[in-house]
């Protein structure tokens, strides 16, 4: 038998909560699974985000989906739903519950069955009710099978290839909107896009561009650090530019709308 684990739980506490472990194994062997326990709370206090990958693990994975294969998760739910369920009319209304208004989500199956509350969101300001609401009547099955068919039939490879890039500015580089805002003011998107089309333009240019990568400088006309220049093949440095151009479009237009 292994040596008593010197913990501070008394025989008299083991004896009350675990009458049916009150013997000299027994008792050795709670102290063992409680001072087990108590490591593992003092290595949880100090281990660093996250703490659980079992629980970050898919959100993960889903964050490293493209967007094709997002797409198509979404075609295959939808093609999973019962045809019944394409008949419903979605909508969201602001209904009063104990002095709080909530954004209720209703389906009307068409059958009968009447008006049925699937979900209860808190409205929060009056402002974001209606943005709320809005966007929920319209996401029901069948706008967004609208909606697929109609990025399908009018994008290509290219177009999802920059919403991914531009996506991914945002996710992985963390090129939010405050951050264009405050730190990419002058333009510095734009040129920095202009810089990567010119040097797409030739094979001349793309060798050009990996030799300043090589050499650790960027060109002169690159309004970025060095390690931002991370030339391609012509096709990804095109890509690059016009998802820069998209960000740049975008700054502009919050610009004007202040």
């Amino acid at each position: 038998m292994d040596a008593p684990i010197n913990h501070p739980l008394s025989d008299e506490t083991i004896a009350e909560y675990w009458p049916d472990m009150d013997t000299p194994e027994g008792r050795v062997d709670i102290r063992r699974q409680f001072n087990a326990l108590m490591e593992q709370v003092r290595l949880t206090a100090t281990r660093g985000f996250p703490r659980w990958p079992e629980v970050m693990a898919p959100v993960v994975a889903e964050k490293a989906r493209t967007l094709p294969d997002r797409l198509n998760g979404l075609k295959a739910a939808l093609a999973g739903l019962p045809e019944h369920w394409r008949q419903w009319q979605w909508s969201a209304d602001a209904k009063q519950s104990f002095g709080e208004k909530y954004v209720r989500v209703v389906g009307d199956s068409g059958y009968g069955m009447g008006r049925q509350y699937i979900a209860a969101i808190p409205a929060g300001p009056k402002t974001y009710f209606g943005t709320v609401a809005e966007y929920i009547a319209a996401a029901n099955p069948d706008t967004i099978t609208m909606l697929l068919s109609a990025y399908e039939s009018l994008s290509s490879d290219a177009v999802r290839d920059v919403v991914a890039e531009r996506r991914r500015q945002l996710d992985a580089e963390g090129m939010t909107a405050a951050h264009d805002d405050v730190e990419y003011s002058t333009g510095e998107m734009a040129q920095a896009a202009s810089v990567y089309a010119s040097y797409a333009s030739s094979d001349g240019k793309l060798r050009a561009a990996q030799r300043f990568r090589d050499a650790g400088r960027a060109p002169a006309t690159w309004p970025w650090a060095v390690s931002w220049w991370k030339p391609a093949t012509a096709r990804r440095m095109l890509v690059k530019a016009a998802a820069l151009i998209i960000a740049e479009i975008e700054r502009l237009d919050r610009k004007a709308a202040k």
